[in-house]
């Protein structure tokens, strides 16, 4: 019985007037290689998605819909229709910006505190930071200040100003140094954080993929299968992707987005891609004829009239590579055999779970929903734990506040030790100015005098021996009686 539904140099002796050719050559091979590692990256994330949607929708598709002649494509729908929702609730507490062309900055404090003593004197302290970003321009500026409770107690900013960094601090040096940049900075592959390119992206998703279910058929078998440790009785649902399906899906999903030439550039900022490496990525994808031999077999159990999910395996060929329960308060799915060994998620409203053990070590990593804007992650390992609560508050257009509580907890000689960090900060896009600073008078930085530099020792030695809390705790670094590590 079928149904519509959704699958799823050498070297040789140079002679000097070579030379030019041979580094001219070196560096076009490289910046082949270059081309070629942007175009694996594009292809790997955009198998991934693809990936991600199947799996997705088959989950969705039997936990909330009645059996229905057109439940497939409805399933879908309803499954994307969620993704937009969640994306149209996104725009109520972030914003969008592109590192690439707009003038980004981000400053906050940060404070400090902890349950050990060496590292408690931090809490006497906090740090400031204004970072700013033109890319366009080449031009960024760092700004970092170490505050106590009434004054600045050590402050710097470097400019960044094409392949040249100015260094300036008010309480080491009364003037600018300079230093020329060795590898100056690159943002032609940062992302862009736009949630309108993401939405038409899910909407050309949609689209195939209900295209790719109408295309596909799915087999129904009534067993008797044991699950949670009870024999019971459920239709399984069974879908088998060949290669040629695979092809299916991927040749169109590529086609989609080349056809549409705005849209494919908007998408390459998005995914902090050069255009043609993305086109050239797609062209791959739609050429590409071997997806192998080799077959992935879906079976979703469910059960009752309005066909509730209750379990689900994937078979790689013939060895099961993934299992699932599920039921209303919680799901678990475990992936097997992994390089790593199992690795069991489990997940319900509120809370996301990722449990892994490797060679007898434990890890997980718990991603909890707070609130619309507010999540908290934390990550066990062996030896600690990292927990990071954050939250998202929109302003304007332009501006959006961010709170976030960060802690490290970790063992030392037997017992827990902490640092807890509090970040308040505020990420504004908008015209700024950057860099704005006179160069004329800078002193090259490998250029100072005898006499320059130690005034500028000097002042630091200063700081340091008035601020006794940084003293203690740098002396107690560099003596390696600080216990805590990471």
């Amino acid at each position: 019985m079928s149904e519509n539904e959704m699958g799823n140099n050498p070297n040789t002796t140079m002679q000097s007037q070579e030379e030019p050719m041979a580094t001219l050559d070196k560096t076009m091979e490289y910046k082949t290689f270059q081309s070629k590692q942007k175009k694996k990256k594009g292809l790997y994330l955009l198998l991934g998605i693809l990936i991600v949607a199947v799996i997705g929708i088959l989950i969705w598709y039997f936990v909330f819909r009645p059996a229905n002649i057109n439940v497939y494509e409805r399933a879908v729908r309803d499954f994307f229709g969620t993704v937009k929702q969640n994306l149209n609730e996104a725009k109520n507490y972030s914003i969008d910006f592109d590192y690439k062309t707009d003038v980004v900055a981000l400053d906050g404090n940060i404070d400090f505190d902890s349950s050990m003593e060496e590292l408690d004197i931090l809490s006497a302290y906090s740090l400031g930071f204004d970072v700013k970003s033109d890319a366009k321009n080449k031009k960024y500026e760092v700004a970092l200040s170490l505050n106590d409770a009434t004054d600045t107690v050590l402050d710097g900013t470097v400019y960044m100003i094409e392949d040249q960094a100015y260094i300036a601090s008010e309480k080491l040096y009364d003037g600018l140094l300079s230093s020329a940049i060795d590898s100056p900075i690159d943002m032609s592959n940062m992302p862009s954080y736009t949630i309108s390119t993401y939405q038409t992206l899910v909407e050309k998703l949609e689209d195939v993929m209900i295209r790719f279910i109408k295309e596909s058929e799915i087999r129904r078998e009534n067993i008797t299968k044991e699950i949670d440790g009870q024999s019971r009785n459920v239709t399984d649902h069974i879908f088998t992707m060949t290669g040629a399906d695979a092809k299916r899906l991927v040749n169109d999903f590529a086609t989609t987005l080349l056809s549409d030439e705005a849209y494919l550039e908007e998408l390459a900022r998005f995914l902090g891609m050069n255009v043609a490496d993305l086109r050239a990525t797609l062209e791959e994808m739609q050429s590409t004829e071997d997806f192998g031999d080799g077959e992935l077999t879906f079976h979703l159990y469910t059960e009752g009239k309005d066909n509730m999910l209750v379990a689900m395996s994937i078979y790689a060929d013939e060895t099961e590579a993934l299992t699932g329960t599920f039921n209303e308060t919680n799901n678990i799915i475990t992936f097997l055999n992994t390089d790593n060994g199992d690795v069991t998620i489990s997940y319900n409203d509120t809370e996301f779970k990722l449990s892994t053990t490797t060679y007898g070590e434990a890890t997980e990593l718990v991603i909890t929903r707070i609130s619309e804007n507010e999540q908290e992650v934390s990550f066990t390992y062996p030896d600690g734990t990292l927990t990071a609560r954050v939250s998202l508050n929109k302003e304007s257009d332009s501006a959006m506040k961010i709170a976030a509580d960060l802690t490290v907890s970790a063992l030392s000689e037997g017992e827990i030790v902490d640092l807890a960090m509090n970040v308040d900060a505020t990420l504004t896009v908008g015209n700024q100015e950057v860099a704005n600073i006179d160069t004329t008078n800078a002193i090259d930085a490998n250029s100072l005098t005898e006499e320059q530099s130690n005034e500028i020792l000097m002042n630091l030695m200063n700081i340091l021996m008035n601020e006794e809390p940084i003293y203690n705790l740098i002396y107690g670094i560099s003596t390696g009686s600080n216990p805590f590590a990471l």
